[in-house]
């Protein structure tokens, strides 16, 4: 890189650290005012105390969103059901044992420690300055980072998974699917993902992924009952149409493969 292109990049990403720090300032004093800290967190908080509590049943209830769908209550107020698969659940349980502050520091915290370290690794093994790019994308990832430790929501998990499934490819280890196969938690954003696999002809990648759907749908069941399904499946409708009549607007701004067939005319499940 020329080393006017090198500065060049180099304020650029000062600028974007700048920005950072500034929106979190901003941030911090909304708490300070008494916001809730983490957003949308609150959905996945709520729903870790009810497994906590022994209560799988009440996970994905539809009552507000009937309600709310027939008219009997007013959209202004927030409405967050969880509308996430049964695996989702299995990793938000243990949260369910801690209060709202220890379980939001984790859910913020450790995503973003790993994201950080896989994406150093990742760029260790594929780059010879390294270092300098890793500051560089380092930067340029703040703006997507603070998007989601502001909203509360699985962005760095799913990025995690995602780096990790390309950190175990560059070094053809075996457990790379289980990376990429634990992005079901949030299955529309891994859409595309077979058919990367099958494009690579990775099949064992893909074996691998395929079994780890396989288990984690297996175990939900197991642990929470084969009702969960038929309740999540019961509740995916009424999202559909809940999330299309509030969150219309938003659909443009969504970068999804999901959300774009949305926008071609597909319908709106998730």
């Amino acid at each position: 890189m020329p080393a006017s292109q090198k500065k060049l990049m180099t304020l650029l990403g000062i600028a974007l650290l700048l920005q950072a720090l500034a929106t979190l300032l901003a941030y911090g004093n909304e708490v300070r005012q008494g916001a809730a800290f983490g957003g949308d967190f609150a959905v996945f908080w709520q729903a870790a105390e009810k497994l906590a509590q022994g209560n799988a049943a009440a996970l994905y209830d539809a009552t507000v969103l009937k309600q709310v769908l027939d008219g009997k209550t007013p959209t202004g107020g927030q409405v967050a059901p969880f509308v996430y698969p049964p695996p989702m659940a299995l990793l938000l349980w243990p949260l369910g044992y801690t209060n709202y502050s220890v379980a939001v520091a984790l859910w913020t915290l450790l995503p973003l420690i790993a994201f950080y370290w896989l994406l150093r690794k990742i760029l260790i093994y594929s780059e010879k300055d390294a270092a300098e790019h890793y500051r560089l994308a380092a930067f340029f990832t703040l703006p997507f980072v603070m998007v989601n430790l502001m909203s509360g929501q699985t962005g760095m998990i799913l990025a995690c998974l995602f780096m990790a499934g390309i950190y175990g490819w560059q070094r053809k280890r075996w457990w790379t699917g289980i990376a990429f196969g634990a992005m079901v938690i949030k299955p529309q954003i891994g859409v595309l993902l077979p058919f990367m696999l099958i494009a690579t002809r990775q099949w064992r990648i893909m074996a691998v992924a395929a079994a780890t759907v396989a288990v984690l749908f297996a175990v939900s069941t197991l642990v929470l009952g084969m009702g969960i399904w038929q309740d999540y499946l019961s509740i995916m409708p009424l999202f559909g149409r809940f999330a299309h009549e509030r969150f219309a607007p938003f659909a443009s701004l969504v970068a999804s493969p999901y959300m774009s067939l949305h926008l071609m005319g597909a319908p709106l499940f998730i």
